[in-house]
């Protein structure tokens, strides 16, 4: 017996047929009013009655652990036959609970094309397929995942249907740039019927080609990318910007006043996920102070799809300080710590981060703060506040800079 089970469900915008719809974002590609039909198939014996019913409002974006991302809905399955039946799904076996029957819920990605198998004694009974009607793909849609951003990916073919890609990027034991692309083809195979997804590795400039079948029709895909030739350990850029400064200390009182703020970053990586970073903040107006660092950051967690991330920072700083009358520089070790939340391609601007980070002082005869938030791709603005306190010398400075990469080894 074959049952058909054709639902509308909110679909996406449409386009003239031979354009291609990219979204960084599943939010780019919105439900919309528009519908498209969705079918859901039982092919099996009419000894085995089957009902089924798509949950509603279940259509979903889920995540891969590939990166790539497709829509997904939520099934109610009631088979009316309590013996021993087991449902076997894209490599997974699910026991169905005992309710009038044996009912189950699953979650089933719209586009792959892979049944869910009823099954009994190893032996298989019959199957459900979910698939969207073709006449749904008149353009082809293509999800990219921001991981791919920084490297200018390209995906060029003439087929109508849905395709999601996603990247890893890492540095090759000669500190090569390497990209793997995982590519899924919504409904493409190729020749032996492998599943997606393909993994595609490039370097520099480099292109590949696929010949996928879709519906037993051959077609070429081709796969572009612009992957950094080297990728450098260590990094330095200049920081540049007006602050207003106030000082302290026990005879004179500098009030806030504009003065250039000169800042250097650097950082060497020692891994994907840990590295050393320093920095030196200079103001010099008359009143002369001085705040240099080294710190240890790792990555303890991040989101599912890694655009956010928080690195604790652990180190410790020095102190150059002294006021307009004073002869002689009064310096200090301080042990602040302090963490970073960086949030990659921020507010859906692909390659533009937005860092927070702050440093609180952890003893208890002087203050320490130093708080900042940037913004940019290379380039970058930070704001940036800095307060530190010892005994009756004291120093304030905060501002806008601009930072500007010049050394990368």
């Amino acid at each position: 017996m074959i049952l058909f089970l054709s639902m509308l469900i909110p679909g996406f915008p449409e386009k003239a047929r031979g354009e291609t719809f990219i979204a960084y974002d599943e939010n780019e590609i919105p439900i919309t009013p528009d519908h498209f039909d969705i079918e859901v198939s039982w092919n099996g014996p009419v000894s085995i009655p089957m009902f089924i019913k798509i949950s509603r409002n279940s259509l979903v974006w889920k995540r891969r652990k590939d990166g790539n991302k497709f829509p997904q809905l939520t099934l109610s399955l009631n088979i009316q036959e309590q013996s021993d039946l087991h449902l076997i799904y894209q490599g997974r076996t699910y026991i169905p609970e005992l309710q009038k029957g044996s009912h189950i819920f699953i979650d089933v990605d719209v586009f792959s094309n892979e049944a869910i198998q009823i099954a009994r004694d190893g032996s298989i009974l019959g199957e459900v397929l979910v698939k969207p009607f073709p006449e749904f793909f008149n353009q082809h849609y293509l999800y990219v995942d921001p991981s791919c951003a920084p490297y200018f990916v390209e995906l060029d073919h003439t087929e109508d249907f849905f395709t999601s890609m996603s990247c890893e990027f890492h540095a090759n034991p000669d500190r090569r740039g390497v990209l793997d692309v995982a590519l899924s083809p919504a409904e493409g195979r190729l020749s032996g019927s492998e599943k997606p997804p393909y993994s595609i590795q490039l370097t520099g400039n480099g292109q590949s080609k696929l010949k996928l079948f879709l519906r037993d029709k051959p077609f070429e895909v081709t796969i572009k990318a612009k992957v950094p030739e080297y990728v450098a350990r260590f990094k330095m850029a200049l920081g540049l910007g007006p602050y207003q400064f106030e000082t302290r200390d026990e005879e004179e009182h500098s009030p806030y006043h504009l003065a250039m703020s000169y800042m250097l970053y650097a950082r060497y990586d020692l891994t994907a996920s840990t590295s050393l970073r320093f920095f030196d903040a200079l103001l010099n107006s008359g009143p002369f102070f001085n705040n240099v660092g080294g710190y240890f950051a790792y990555n303890v967690g991040s989101t599912e799809d890694g655009r956010i991330a928080v690195y604790p920072l652990l180190g410790f700083q020095g102190i150059s300080f002294k006021s307009q009358r004073d002869i002689k520089m009064f310096q200090q070790i301080i042990f602040p710590q302090g963490f970073e939340v960086v949030y990659r391609h921020a507010f859906g601007q692909r390659n533009y981060h937005l860092i927070y980070g702050m440093f609180l002082s952890t003893a208890s005869d002087g203050s320490y703060e130093n708080i900042w938030l940037r913004y940019g791709q290379k380039v970058f603005w930070e704001l940036n506040w800095i307060s530190w306190k010892y005994e009756e010398r004291q120093a304030t400075s905060y501002g806008l800079s601009v930072g500007i990469p010049f050394l990368s080894l």
